[in-house]
């Protein structure tokens, strides 16, 4: 069985956000330090997180998580430290995500979006999972 090719779909309303695929890396504690900026304002308030395997015939779901914004104390041009998520896969625990949330100033000229989301690691998620 060759390893896992993570990665994780966020989505906070109708947006989709997507990190790169870490080819071979394994399920256990991979490495992902990538930030994203949501543009939509923040009606909505749960941001969803799938982590997926890529595979060649088709993506392998491998769970999800969902994180209440509300529950979440973002303050103002700062962020929260990281912070673990479990994932599940029907109703089982699939590993955790550690994420970030901020909405800090970004240099000039970058795009600022209205959330920032760090994805900083997942841990314990791998193909044997799949259910």
């Amino acid at each position: 069985m060759d390893k896992t090719d993570p990665y994780l779909v966020l989505e906070l309303g109708h947006e989709l956000l997507k990190t790169s695929v870490k080819n071979n890396a394994g399920g256990t504690n991979v490495i992902f330090d990538e930030t994203m900026c949501f543009s939509k304002k923040l009606s909505d308030h749960v941001v969803t997180v799938k982590v997926y395997d890529k595979d060649t015939r088709g993506d392998d779901f491998l769970g999800n998580c969902e994180v209440d914004l509300n529950a979440i104390t973002l303050p103002n041009g700062g962020e929260t430290d990281v912070l673990p998520f479990v994932v599940v896969n029907k109703d089982k625990t699939a590993g955790k995500v550690l994420l970030v949330f901020s909405r800090k100033a970004l240099p000039p000229g970058a795009f600022a979006g209205i959330l920032h989301v760090t994805v900083h690691s997942i841990g314990n998620v791998c193909a044997r999972v799949r259910l």
